[in-house]
Order: structure tokens, then C-alpha cells, then sequence
């Protein structure tokens, strides 16, 4: 399945004479979501995809509204202006410049970095690593190993990250559902805790492509100064310039991005060697430091995960 944020190109494996087209796009007015999926011709122009796509969206944007007729009021005037939208698509390239709708896909896809579909904007991957086939273990016991079965195209099993979730309660109609994360891994064992609550398994499918990011975590000896208080982050209330606040967050944060490599800029000496390079130990990463000087307590770090680099 495509992400809300891009749109995925996939070529024929054999010859690449198809392309198959994947996008997940919000019908407007409605707040639901649509995943479609167009088997287009290389040779075909864009344009004539463009009114493949438009034609669909507009179908399934119709059926929706009427769907939802009878949860609206003033119905028949609200619907009338709805069904007379005009669906816009464009394509563009690295340098942002619209891409001639008279080429074909075969050349369109050599410099398309960027669609967008009324105002929604997507980022263009060509054979991204994608979820196909999922299916989940209809029991699930305590105390032995439970696993998932997930098909992954475009992307080795060993590479992609699963994460294991437990909640009390879900509340259809409620998205503020409150999630624990009790696992890592491709598989997860359950305990007598968890009897009675419901399982989440969020899948994130990858390739053997690096994950870098750089971060400047603006260190504390920046940000407890009277001028940074009073001037420079004056608009942010002072509980949350105290560093004992944004450190906890900050290991959060780091690690919920799941990188290969973090590059982090402006890093303290104390809050790398007592907390930041212990945690991420325990989490695969190896790190190294380099600081300004011996009379300024810190510079830039770096982790790199192990099980990527051995």
C-alpha cells in the first residue's frame, strides 16, 4: 500500500511495458481516504493517465457523497457544488518546473520527483518497498512467540521495521486511541498483562537504502541563557526550554525515526555519555563524539546502527 505522501511508480519486472500507478488521495469533503491503483501503458501520454486517474477519483468521490447524503443538511445544494469540483493534476520535476502532459509516461517517469492532485502534493518513488499481502494470527497465546505473516514487494523481509502496539479499548468513531509499545521486531511474545487487549502491528517496509538524519538538539548551555529566555525563545514558555524536559523528549523523538545514521549538531557532553549513547546502546546503535574544545562541553555526535554496519 502506498503512504498518504507519495505516490508509488512500479515497472514491469519482465519488460517493463507497464507501469502501475499507486496514490492514496482524501476525497475532499468527506475525510476518507482512497488508495488507487492504475495499470497504465509506457507508451501511453500522460495526459491520457491523468484522465484515467481524474476519471476514477471522481467515481469513487461521487459514490462517497452520496454515501453520506443522509448525515448531511441542506443536502441537494451542499452535493450540487461538490459533484461541479474540477479535478486538477500536475506533474513536476526536481526543479519544480510542470512536466508537458504530451510525453509519455516512459519519458515523463525519467524527471517526475512531484504530484500533485488539487493542491494534495506527493512525493514520486519508483519501485518503493510496499505491503501487498498481510495477515495476522487469528489466536494469540501468552508466553509463545507470535508472529505475522507480511509480504513485502520491492523490499527484503530483514530490512523492513514492525512494531508491536497493546491497547484496552478501540473506539471506531474515536482516533485518539491510546497505544503501548510493548515490542521491536518481527515477532513479539505476549504476556499475562496483556490478556484481554487488543494488538496493533505497525509495519514499515524498506529496502536496503539508508536512513540519515541530522538533528541540531540546540544543547543547553544555548538555550538556558538569560538572552535566549528573553529574546531568542521568548514566544516559548520557559517549563519547556528546562533541558531535564526536552531530553526526554529528545530520546524520544530520535529514536522514533528510526535512522541508520543520526548526525546530531550542538550535542552536550553530559547528556551524550549519560543518557543519549546508553540509551541508543540498547537500541543497536554504536557513536562516537567530537566536541569544540576542552573549554566548550559539546559539539557533534554520531550513531550509526549496528546490524547495518559490520
Amino acid at each position: 500500500m502506498a503512504s498518504n505522501s507519495r505516490i508509488r511508480l512500479v515497472f514491469d519486472k519482465d519488460n517493463s511495458t507497464k507501469i502501475l500507478i499507486q496514490i492514496v488521495y482524501e476525497i475532499s469533503s468527506t475525510n476518507i481516504c482512497r488508495q488507487f491503483n492504475l495499470l497504465r501503458s509506457m507508451d501511453e501520454s500522460v495526459s491520457q493517465t491523468i484522465y484515467r486517474l481524474t476519471a476514477n477519483i471522481e467515481r469513487v468521490r461521487i459514490k462517497e457523497i452520496k454515501l453520506n447524503k443522509c448525515h448531511r443538511k441542506e443536502q441537494t445544494e451542499i452535493t450540487s457544488n461538490i459533484e461541479k469540483q474540477i479535478i486538477v493534476v500536475e506533474l513536476f520535476d526536481s526543479n519544480g518546473q510542470t512536466i508537458d502532459k504530451n510525453q509519455t509516461n516512459k519519458q515523463a517517469r525519467l524527471n517526475c520527483r512531484r504530484l500533485s492532485v488539487n493542491g494534495q502534493s506527493y512525493n514520486v518513488e519508483h519501485n518503493a518497498p510496499a505491503i501487498i499481502n498481510f495477515h495476522s494470527p487469528e489466536k494469540i497465546l501468552t508466553n509463545i512467540i507470535t508472529t505475522a505473516f507480511v509480504e513485502i514487494d520491492y523490499g527484503p523481509y530483514k530490512y523492513s521495521l514492525f512494531d508491536w502496539y497493546v491497547t484496552d479499548d478501540v473506539q471506531l468513531e474515536n482516533d485518539h486511541i491510546q497505544w503501548i509499545h510493548v515490542h521491536h521486531g518481527t515477532f513479539c511474545i505476549f504476556h499475562d498483562e496483556h490478556v484481554n487487549k487488543f494488538v496493533r502491528l505497525v509495519c514499515l517496509p524498506r529496502n536496503n537504502s539508508l536512513r540519515e538524519i541530522p538533528y541540531n538538539i540546540l544543547a543547553n548551555g544555548y538555550a538556558s541563557t538569560a538572552d535566549a529566555v528573553q529574546t531568542i525563545y521568548s514566544y516559548c514558555p520557559q517549563d519547556y526550554l528546562e533541558y531535564d524536559y526536552r531530553k526526554a523528549l529528545l530520546s524520544k523523538e530520535i529514536l522514533g525515526y528510526h535512522a541508520d545514521i543520526i548526525s546530531l549538531q550542538e550535542c552536550d557532553t553530559l547528556f551524550y555519555q549519560r543518557e543519549l549513547s546508553l540509551v541508543l546502546k540498547q537500541y543497536g546503535y554504536l557513536d562516537d563524539m567530537k566536541i569544540k574544545s576542552s573549554s566548550i562541553r559539546k559539539g557533534a555526535a554520531i550513531f550509526y546502527r549496528t546490524e547495518r554496519f559490520t
